[in-house]
């Protein structure tokens, strides 16, 4: 179950989305669902452009989109319950002719 919902500020989202990023490097599938998450609930928050003037700010959700893809292939790679689940695999070290 996700540590993030709707009751979540859009600081404590930010705060997951940062925590979480470095979920290549620890080797973590948890913080890659977690990084998601915060990914999806960046894009739906999000206003395109925020700010005035000089000082605004351009959010892309087409970024979030490739950060989103991005972990999810990392995850069909790294991620041992998603790769092998309901997955047998049969070998023939046993096998005799």
């Amino acid at each position: 179950m996700s540590s993030l919902s709707s009751s979540n500020d859009i600081n404590e989202v930010y705060a997951a989305y940062d925590d979480n990023a470095s979920y290549a490097e620890d080797g973590s599938a948890s913080k890659a669902h977690a990084f998601i998450t915060a990914c999806r609930i960046l894009i739906r928050r999000q206003p395109k452009q925020h700010g005035q003037g000089t000082s605004s700010m351009t959010l892309s959700p087409e970024l979030l989109r490739d950060e989103i893809n991005r972990a999810n292939e990392w995850l069909a790679i790294n991620d041992d319950s998603v790769v092998n689940a309901g997955v047998v695999h049969h070998g023939f070290q046993e096998f005799r002719t």
